[in-house]
């Protein structure tokens, strides 16, 4: 169908949708115990500034985790990578 514009409605549909595009990420599950020391790491090894970030990495024993902001000021760790050693 067109409008009188000389646009489908389907055009108009997809201009109106500039907005982000939100990905759900895969949250890890970790044992208890390094869940726990983790968060904290997330909460207590952070400036303020960090803190507010959406997206964080930090280093942790001999890994690299990332965690993603929830709305509980808490964070879903989606990423663990072992550090190599030199």
């Amino acid at each position: 169908m067109f409008t009188g514009e000389g646009k489908s409605q389907k055009d108009v549909g997809i201009s109106q949708k500039k907005g982000k595009i939100k990905r759900k990420r895969k949250v890890i599950q970790l044992p208890e115990q390094e869940f726990v020391a983790v968060q904290d790491a997330f909460m207590t090894d952070v400036t303020n500034e960090e803190r507010k970030q959406e997206v964080l990495t930090i280093f942790y024993g001999n890994h690299m985790y990332k965690g993603v902001l929830r709305e509980d000021g808490s964070r879903d760790i989606v990423s663990k990578r072992r550090i190599k050693n030199a």
